[in-house]
């Protein structure tokens, strides 16, 4: 028997899906969202709710874009040198490359 309510504990175990979330950081994130003001989860739940409809693959590099666009702003960058390919293994880990190029 739960002494939460099943509201707080179905938003715990949705939080214990999420990569790297234990029991523990799971109740936390849901009682602060629980006691913070209920703005910030409508808009982490609208966001949520809009991610897989909002989101497509570059046709060309398979990296995150806008739903509706065909190309990357990577694979449109007229700056970019085309005769260089880079190998990753998923899309973040090309956004965390960029970034670093950006800083240098």
């Amino acid at each position: 028997m739960s002494v939460l309510p099943q509201s707080l504990q179905s938003t715990i175990n949705a939080l214990r899906l999420l990569p790297g979330v234990g029991p523990r950081s799971a109740e936390r994130y849901a009682y602060y969202l629980l006691r913070a003001d209920p703005h910030k989860a409508t808009e982490i739940a609208d966001n949520l709710s809009k991610l897989h409809n909002s989101v497509d693959y570059c046709q060309k590099t398979f990296a995150l874009v806008e739903k509706g666009e065909k190309y990357s702003k990577l694979y449109t960058d007229p700056a970019r040198d085309k005769t260089i390919v880079a190998v990753v293994a998923e899309p973040f880990d090309e956004i965390g490359r960029a970034s670093c190029r950006e800083r240098v």
